[in-house]
């Protein structure tokens, strides 16, 4: 009997460590089927996670609209210098045009100085008229470099008088075309379809077979500040502008080159 019981009490004991064991394996198998509240795998961070940044969508349109602004700022201090040095050159092939009608002695080079003025007499003319529009008032006088040039050819007389005329007049036809080639393709890269403006440009880019006299006019309906939709009728103004007076300038250089050559 005292046998039966012993053997009894061991089995009920291995019983209790079997049962203990099992309900340790379950409760340390729980938290891996279920993430508590707390987890951060739970769904709230499921919830952060699917959702967007408004704040970052922001930032990003705010860089655009400052990087646009930017650009048609540059635009618009490329615009008021390129009117500078156009109608600086300008004056210039005028008074010296008249100087050359006056005092060359080679007849061809007289009756190329008085070309040089009904030309850009015309060409500044329409200039002005685009610089009104863009709110940016041309130069009335020559600056230190062109009038020092004027200065020294108005100090000689005949044959030497031809020769310093037409060697500046070479040299500022090329400077003049280099500036008006930039102009243009500057422009152009502007109002691609890649570069945001191209609503503005289009309207005026029909123009381009026009002159420059008749693209200004029918741009002048906005007169606003540089960077306004007004003024990018008024650049692209300045493009067809530019197209219609390069071809002028590169025959004027050619007729300069062979005057200079048969000069020699």
């Amino acid at each position: 009997m005292k046998r039966l019981t012993i053997t009894s009490a061991a089995m009920a004991l291995a019983f209790g460590i079997a049962s203990g064991s099992t309900s340790a394996q379950t409760q340390s198998q729980a938290p891996t089927g279920t993430p508590s509240a707390g987890s951060p795998t739970g769904s709230g961070s499921s919830s952060a996670t699917g959702q967007s940044d408004p704040s970052g969508q922001a930032g990003t349109a705010g860089q655009t609209s400052t990087t646009e602004s930017m650009s048609r700022s540059n635009r618009g201090d490329d615009a008021k210098e390129f009117v500078k040095h156009m109608a600086i050159a300008g004056m210039t092939e005028v008074q010296l045009g008249q100087m050359a009608a006056a005092r060359a002695t080679n007849p061809e080079v007289k009756a190329f100085g008085e070309m040089m003025v009904k030309d850009h007499t015309q060409a500044n003319s329409e200039l002005t008229a685009l610089a009104a529009q863009l709110n940016v008032p041309p130069p009335t006088e020559l600056d230190r470099k062109h009038q020092d040039v004027a200065n020294r050819l108005s100090k000689l007389q005949g044959a030497e008088f031809d020769r310093e005329y037409l060697k500046v007049m070479v040299q500022s036809h090329q400077d003049v075309a280099k500036e008006l080639q930039k102009q243009r393709g500057m422009q152009m890269t502007a109002n691609s379809p890649h570069s945001g403006d191209t609503t503005t440009a289009g309207g005026a880019g029909s123009q381009s077979g026009t002159t420059a006299s008749g693209a200004g006019t029918s741009a002048s309906g906005s007169k606003g500040a540089v960077g306004t939709s007004g003024a990018g009728q008024g650049n692209q103004a300045l493009t067809n502008w530019a197209a219609k007076t390069l071809p002028v300038v590169q025959q004027h250089l050619q007729h300069a080159q062979q005057l200079q050559q048969s000069a020699k």
